[in-house]
């Protein structure tokens, strides 16, 4: 009697909540239909929208469909390597509907045959040889057919970091604008797929390249990777503020200075003193210039003069913590440095004060 030998494939069922409801779909495929490089769920090649990377509400649904999905999801990539999670399900049938075939068998890794009844589960980390075969009903055996199967159960490993000018002075990090985030995601499995970015909870979106912050304020920064079976990491949070902000400059004289018909004046060997704020990064230093602004020299209390000269010009700035400039303060004053003088008369005592300035004619005597 001639044998009947059907050929088998191994195929794949999708299991989501209902095993009798998704095997009367005949939700099967064909492990040889896959394309390299391909990921697939619910028998359908996964398309990546890269508009809908600029579209937070587009992603967010792109996203919570790939995680629904994990269960059916498997992966081919450049190499023709397959990966699943670990939640896969793979099913035995044959090529064609025969009922000459008795029954179905398969081994891991060069195991013990056994007769194929339910769904073939690879949970653990690891690298398998999956091999199946079909027995007919006259005991002919066919030719055994191999599958590697990849289990990736690890999610990716995540580095961030922010690239640019920054201080810390105490429990807040911060940077000047035009800081960079830079992520690093590894993944030794079925391989990266993307890395998602969330700032400030407003939404997730994928990390560009560029990604660049130049407004200022607090930031609360949480990345995630994602690989090619849908392994999530945890979340990597980096907090941080920039400053934006100037810092600002009041500059007075002590002693205070005194108007005159509006024009101001210092006393001779006065002080000036210079109050710098910032409420962001911190106070880094002042600096002033005498005359004109450009001859910067460091300010400490105590040590800057009103200057030996009649009128004067002094410039004052502040630079914070993170590298912002104040506006530069003009600081101007004249100085008396010309003793009043006064003029008076000096009357001899004999003189009555109220015959002050009158002739005085002198008195003849009579001869004797």
């Amino acid at each position: 009697m001639k044998r009947i030998l059907t050929l088998l494939t191994v195929t794949i069922l999708f299991l989501t909540y209902a095993l009798v409801s998704q095997e009367s779909t005949g939700a099967f495929l064909d492990l040889k239909s896959l394309k390299n490089n391909e990921i697939t769920t619910d028998n359908k090649s996964q398309i990546v929208d890269r508009a809908a990377f600029k579209d937070k509400e587009k992603f967010h649904e792109m996203m919570k469909t790939a995680l629904k999905n994990r269960k059916s999801v498997i992966f081919k990539n450049e190499a023709g390597a397959l990966y699943t999670n670990g939640e896969y399900r793979f099913h035995l049938q044959p090529e064609e509907n025969s009922a000459a075939v008795a029954y179905i068998e398969y081994q891991i890794d060069g195991g013990p045959y056994s007769t194929y009844s339910n769904p073939i589960a690879l949970e653990k980390e690891g690298v398998y040889n999956l091999t199946y075969r079909s027995v007919d009903i006259l005991g002919s055996v066919e030719k055994p057919q191999t599958y590697k199967i990849n289990v990736d159960t690890k999610a990716p490993e995540l580095e961030a970091k922010m690239i640019g000018e920054g201080i810390k002075p105490g429990d807040i990090q911060y940077y000047k604008p035009g800081v960079k985030l830079n992520v690093q995601a590894t993944d030794t499995g079925a391989g990266v797929n993307l890395v998602v970015l969330n700032v400030n909870g407003e939404g997730n979106l994928p990390v560009t390249e560029d990604q660049v912050f130049t407004k200022g304020g607090d930031y609360e920064i949480a990345v995630r990777a994602l690989d090619n079976v849908y392994n999530l990491s945890k979340k990597k949070v980096l907090n941080f503020s920039i400053d934006d902000k100037k810092p600002t400059v009041v500059v007075k004289s002590d002693p205070k200075p005194v108007t005159i018909n509006n024009i101001t004046f210092c006393k001779r060997d006065s002080f000036i003193v210079a109050d710098a704020n910032d409420a962001e990064s911190g106070i880094a230093k002042i600096e002033y210039s005498v005359g004109t602004p450009g001859d910067w020299k460091e300010f400490k209390a105590g040590t800057v003069k009103v200057p030996e000269m009649d009128v004067y010009k002094i410039y004052f700035r502040a630079a914070d913590i993170s590298g912002n400039l104040s506006d530069v303060v003009e600081f101007a004053c004249r100085v008396d440095f010309k003793a009043p003088v006064s003029k008076h008369n000096i009357l001899d005592p004999k003189v009555d004060a109220g015959e002050a300035g009158k002739k005085v004619e002198p008195k003849m005597s009579s001869p004797k």
